[in-house]
């Protein structure tokens, strides 16, 4: 139920937000936090120590990195990758859920805030094993 405002009260306020499935997880991003969502047809790998750093994908004609929390190394294509806005990175996610709406601040219920700050920072120590459980 959505809440409304009484007479000499805010309206309350509604943030939407990028709702996604990582390693088992629900997770949202803010909706303003996220460039937009790929469907990758192919990632191709690229030389590197860190298997978290899955290789590049053609979106929007740019190439846009893809890196993992853990989860997809070694597994299959990932069909929805995330984008980031500022980190100008993708994260390929397990299922994409859709838009949902919080309301005053508040994430949607059922869902955990996903920690962009700690996965960005988490990625910048090489060849640390790094798991979206680090990251919330």
């Amino acid at each position: 139920m959505i809440p409304r405002a009484t007479r000499g009260q805010a309206a309350p306020t509604r943030r939407r937000y990028v709702a996604f499935v990582l390693d088992g997880r629900r997770l949202v991003l803010p909706a303003e936090d996220v460039d937009s969502v790929a469907e990758p047809a192919s990632i191709i790998p690229l030389p590197t120590a860190d298997p978290r750093r899955l290789g590049v994908f053609l979106h929007r004609a740019q190439l846009v990195a893809a890196v993992s929390s853990g989860a997809h190394v070694d597994q299959r294509r990932p069909t929805h990758c995330v984008v980031l806005r500022e980190e100008g990175f993708a994260i390929p996610v397990d299922e994409l859920v859709g838009l949902e709406v919080g309301h005053d601040d508040q994430i949607p219920e059922g869902f955990e805030l996903f920690d962009r700050a700690s996965f960005t920072q988490a990625l910048a120590r090489p060849n640390l094993a790094c798991s979206s459980k680090d990251v919330s």
